[in-house]
């Protein structure tokens, strides 16, 4: 029996066999509304697109996909296949999103041209003006290319090793990398998750992970095609604004398989109640994935006790452990077998050693087990300095080597041979992948513990610590270069990014602290997309460093939690368990805008309604009512991520009982700003109007 040899020609088979079958169903809007589309359409419009791009690029160029989640990004990255061209999957530009990563992975990977929307082709002067790659790229609007051209179409051949598309594996505007992932590696881990998770035809996955991440591109998306089953996917942002949406389309499709980052599923926690859970029928549901950023057991606990109720079983949520330098899975946890937990002493940890304990030991930390590799992948446990496999009582860097392990970094060499070159000693084997994770292994299963490269992951995204110490250094004149440390810490059982930063000597009597914040807090959020928080401002000669004058980030984060080091100034979000509770919404704050009080005067409405906005800005940022937010603002520089954005906008369309777009914070992210939108979409007499 032939076998594919890649993902173009089993979409085009599919396209003959069954032509008429669903395989993709797009949910957007308010509320949800599904757009579809079969096998046969999806083959002809990437076929045009194919006969379009040979037409304008040659093969084996990369194209960058700056489409929005949903059926055009499928086709534009099918599109790009069909072409025999590279896909480099992104985001679109636009307001209030760092475009110097778009422009690093373009200027990297040598793209000649990006699928873009229209409108963001005719708004390209005020997007991208300062950046010359970007700029200097052919924009292509998928919704413009005929049909008509899909005829001219041959099924091109693809060789072992021909690049599919490269995965950036960071938002780094320094140092960006591209994994080399190939048509074979691509088929290789398709395979594995389709044996991993029982995939059938008869399958319905429903996704809302971005196209531009490893998970949800490889397993979101295009699992769905290689096993020939229903793939139903909605917008990150429409996940954020309600995320029991997600767990609404699983019931209302019978959805069997899906994935998310660990906070995904604490977001689900959280957020559900008695009305927006009614009819909730969870009992289909097979096999969702756990990965991404640290799995948590507290976790998998609260979801599970919150939904079980609904049909949801503890052995759906399946921990797996990936990486885009192996394609995306390593390990993974069978939905057939529960999530093993192994407690470790953390003064033994503290010295890379393992020493197992009880539940109930004070000095205990919980470590979740993400599984073991399929057959054709190995991997090991190897200390970083001597490059010998690990005893079982130590803890190493994970080593991989597989079909599943890419190629390499896009025309980086030298990385490529640092982590795709790893050698052992005891064996002399060759093409070890270092991962740069710390862990350990126990049982046949694979347990993470940290990271070697101390990598900032941030509900499920990478960050090189370095490129933020960059960042926080330039924002402002008083802060000392090469004296700052960026590192994370567990809050709440997610991860927070810490600044550590020195001010210097000339500084320390004239310093406005609360001016050095705000341009940190916005510098970080344009240049990262993340948002800070907690910062330390010291003297100078605070922060820890090795004799060649390497910043010691492992230190600071320890001498950080031991209160280590006197601050000049320190700033940081209070926890939930440190912020008063909200009192209950009995509707009397809510403006009813088709029904304005006579009494009240233009300028008191107004008003009014701009107290509405700063109280759900207050809430979103995590604020308690000692600290004041500048009207004028960016609510996105002052720490908002994206996530808490969308949810923003939602809660506040509920409170002036309007419809809001979810991207609204994106293009009006002050108050000021908010207010006069909501008040010209509600006919609230806005600001000049008692300006006179």
């Amino acid at each position: 029996m032939h076998q594919p040899d890649s993902i173009v020609e089993i979409l085009h088979q599919r396209s003959l066999c069954s032509p008429n079958e669903c395989a993709y169903t797009f949910l957007s809007g308010e509320p949800l509304e599904e757009t579809a589309i079969t096998y046969k359409d999806l083959d002809l419009k990437a076929r045009s697109v194919a006969v379009h791009l040979q037409a304008i690029a040659q093969k084996g160029d990369r194209v960058l996909l700056l489409e929005n989640s949903g059926l055009a990004f499928l086709s534009a990255f099918f599109g790009c296949l069909y072409a025999g061209l590279i896909a480099v999957p992104g985001y679109p530009p636009r307001r209030g999103r760092s475009v110097p990563a778009l422009e690093g992975m373009a200027t990297d990977a040598g793209a000649t041209a990006a699928f873009v929307k229209s409108e963001v082709i005719k708004d390209a002067d005020v997007y991208l003006r300062h950046y010359p790659k970007l700029c200097s790229l052919q924009m292509v609007d998928i919704d413009s290319i005929s049909l008509k051209l899909a005829d001219e179409w041959v099924l091109p051949k693809f060789d072992s090793g021909v690049p599919a598309y490269l995965q950036y594996t960071s938002g780094s505007t320094s140092q960006p990398k591209g994994v080399i992932v190939n048509h074979d590696n691509l088929l290789c881990n398709l395979h594995h998750f389709k044996v991993a998770h029982n995939f059938t035809p008869e399958s319905v996955m429903v996704s809302w992970l971005p196209p531009y991440h490893d998970m949800g591109l490889v397993l979101g998306l295009l699992q769905a095609v290689y096993t020939g089953f229903h793939c139903v996917f909605m917008a990150p942002a429409t996940f954020a604004q309600k995320p029991i949406r997600w767990l609404q389309a699983i019931s209302d499709y019978k959805g069997t398989h899906s994935a998310a980052p660990n906070f995904a599923y604490d977001l689900c926690a959280n957020s559900i109640t008695e009305e927006n859970s009614k009819g909730l029928d969870l009992k289909n549901w097979m096999a969702t994935v756990n990965g991404a950023e640290p799995v948590r057991a507290v976790t998998i606990d609260r979801f599970t006790q919150a939904f079980e109720r609904f049909g949801f079983r503890r052995q759906t949520l399946c921990p797996c452990y990936g990486l885009a330098e192996a394609t995306l899975m390593v390990t993974f946890v069978s939905p057939a077998a529960d999530a093993v937990n192994c407690w470790l002493d953390t003064k033994a940890l503290a010295v890379n050693r393992i020493k197992e304990t009880t539940p109930d030991d004070p000095c205990g930390r919980v470590f979740v087990g993400c599984g073991r590799p399929p057959q054709d992948t190995s991997v090991v446990v190897v200390n970083p300095q001597s490059f010998a496999i690990c005893p079982d009582d130590e803890i190493g860097e994970i080593w991989v080597r597989g079909a599943t392990v890419a190629a390499g970094y896009w025309h980086k060499a030298s990385e490529t041979e640092i982590t795709f070159g790893g050698c052992l000693v005891d064996t002399e084997e060759g093409n070890w992948l270092r991962t740069g994770d710390l862990g350990f292994l126990r049982w046949g299963e694979l347990f993470l513990v940290g990271r070697l490269k101390e990598m900032i992951i941030i509900r499920g995204q990478n960050h090189y610590p370095q490129d933020i110490e960059l960042t926080v250094q330039g924002s402002h004149c008083a802060l000392q270069a090469d004296g700052v440390a960026a590192f994370s810490v567990e809050i709440e059982g997610e991860e927070r990014l810490t600044v550590v930063q020195e001010v210097k000597r000339t500084a320390l009597r004239n310093i406005s602290p609360e001016e050095i914040c705000e341009c940190v807090q916005g510098a970080i959020h344009r240049e990262h997309g993340i948002f800070l928080h907690q910062l330390c401002l010291v003297k100078p000669t605070t922060v820890s460093k090795t004799s060649s004058g390497k910043i010691m980030r492992g230190v600071m984060r320890q001498r950080f939690m031991d209160n280590d080091f006197a601050s000049v100034f320190s700033w940081g979000k209070k926890s939930s368990s440190q912020r008063p509770s909200a009192p209950a919404d009995n509707g009397s704050s809510t403006i009813r805008l088709k029904g304005i009080t006579p009494a009240l005067s233009i300028k008191e409405t107004y008003e009014a309604l701009q107290n509405i906005v700063c109280e759900v800005a207050m809430e979103a940022l995590e604020l308690d009512d000692t600290h004041r937010i500048n009207p004028e603002r960016s609510l996105i520089e002052a720490g908002l991520d994206s996530v808490a954005a969308v949810a923003m906008t939602e809660k506040l369309g509920g409170r002036v009982k309007c419809s809001l777009p979810p991207t609204l914070l994106f293009e009006h992210s002050t108050i000021k700003e908010l207010t006069n939108y909501i008040a010209c979409q509600t006919s609230v007499p806005g600001e000049k109007a008692y300006q006179g």
